[in-house]
């Protein structure tokens, strides 16, 4: 076994330049906890950055920590699957000569953690015999991983949830640099990045694409394909990978529709139990996000309404495109960036439609958020931030505008007009 391959700071000390990349508020986030003994288990869709975070931290554990280059061991399941005992024999003998336990602290990173039949035991046993060790792991099947949290690695891990780029890291990645007080002064130019933004969805391997058909075939290929086609088929062993990608169309070309699954079942021709299944699928696997319908009580919102929208823009923006749907879709679109930007959980509707956009929770304090990207704002655009206030006796609410900017005291209740790159950037 030809572990080198995985870890070339073994020659020379360091790893390569081309792969680390800028680093994100993640990695800041994680080095906190590089000397803890806890798992750090790393989570999102491919593509998103995983491997290089990892590489990142081994840049870090080699750099600034002086760990030794031989007592850092990377592998990859996604590229060849291999059992834990075995790939540790080979380390132990070929490249430590000695056994792992005499060493104060040795540093593994398994990428792709899921691929590997029963990871979640392995690495328990794994980390459970041998307490010198600090354990890396990385997953893009949400089910997969969490599943092995629960059964084998409760109060053994921290999780971190790696996501695309923010807007505001997306400009930071391309060294645009914004005066935060003006965005006014530059609003031209933003808002020609917040449509590339739409299409690159802030994957880093692509934000400084413009080919728009490059753009396609990356995300085509590359993200949905593999994890309909190989993750998916893989962990749960379907026989229709096309009707996922049907609903995953529907989805993208109609972001922020309440989820119906007796309407999906009829549109289809499929079960709603099955319909429920891909849905399922698709959100553990990272490429659509469910939020809820807000209730007091948080752990029945679940049960209510549930909206869809997907974590990547580009497929709503390409799906749309093939409709001609794009103009109608654009504000919806927006609503993803926020759900995606600043990690909303729930919205608001009434029988009566009564309905407000976004309900951030932020330390237990209940932010209402309504987004209206147009040129005029009507009095009756502020009806369902109004009733939440005063259904939930709160003060303040939030209203998304194109470019107005102000405070108001409507009703006794106090609303911030914010408009929208300005929010990207400034909450």
């Amino acid at each position: 076994m030809d572990l080198s391959k995985w870890n070339p700071w073994w020659r020379d000390g360091s790893v390569k330049k081309e792969l680390l990349g800028k680093r994100r508020n993640s990695f800041y986030e994680i080095i906190k906890f590089a000397d803890k003994r806890q798992i750090i288990a790393i989570k999102g869709q491919r593509r998103v950055g995983k491997t290089t975070l990892m590489y990142q931290i081994i840049d870090y554990l080699l750099k600034e920590m002086k760990i030794d280059k031989f007592k850092i061991l990377y592998f990859s399941f996604d590229e060849e699957i291999e059992e834990i005992d075995r790939l540790l024999d080979f380390y132990q003998k070929d490249i430590l000569k000695n056994k792992i336990d005499k060493f104060d602290k040795i540093y593994l990173f398994f990428d792709e953690i899921q691929k590997l039949k029963d990871f979640s035991k392995k690495i328990k046993i794994l980390y459970d015999l041998n307490p010198n060790l600090k354990i890396f792991i990385s997953g893009s099947s949400s089910l997969e991983i969490d599943k092995g949290y629960k059964e084998n690695l409760a109060g053994r891990c921290i999780e971190f949830i790696l996501k695309p780029l923010t807007f505001k890291e997306y400009l930071d990645f391309k060294n645009i640099d914004v005066d935060k007080e003006r965005v006014n002064v530059y609003i031209k130019d933003l808002e020609i990045e917040l449509l590339k933004y739409i299409l690159n969805s802030g994957i880093v391997e692509v934000i400084n694409e413009d080919d728009e058909e490059f753009i396609r075939k990356y995300f085509i290929d590359s993200i949905l394909n593999r994890i309909i086609y190989q993750d998916i088929i893989q962990s749960f062993r379907i026989y229709e990978p096309e009707m996922l990608i049907k609903i995953f169309k529907i989805i993208s070309s109609r972001p922020g529709s309440i989820l119906n699954y007796q309407n999906l079942s009829m549109e289809l021709g499929r079960d709603r139990r099955t319909i429920e299944k891909y849905i399922d699928y698709l959100k553990n696997s990272m490429l659509i996000n469910l939020i809820f319908n807000f209730s007091k009580n948080l752990s029945t919102s679940e049960k209510k309404l549930k909206k869809v929208y997907n974590i990547n823009t580009t497929y709503s923006y390409l799906f749309s495109k093939e409709t001609s749907n794009l103009n109608e879709t654009l504000p919806l679109i927006y609503e993803t960036i926020i759900i995606n930007n600043f990690d909303i959980n729930f919205f608001f509707r009434t029988t009566s439609k009564k309905e407000v956009d976004f309900i951030k929770i932020d330390n237990n304090k209940i932010i209402p958020i309504e987004l209206k990207y147009k040129e005029r704002i009507r009095n009756d655009d502020l009806n369902g931030l109004i009733y939440f206030l005063d259904k939930f006796k709160l003060d303040e609410g939030i209203l998304l505008t194109k470019d107005l900017k102000k405070k108001e005291i409507i009703n006794n209740k106090k609303i911030a007009f914010i408009p929208f790159i300005e929010f990207l950037l400034n909450y």
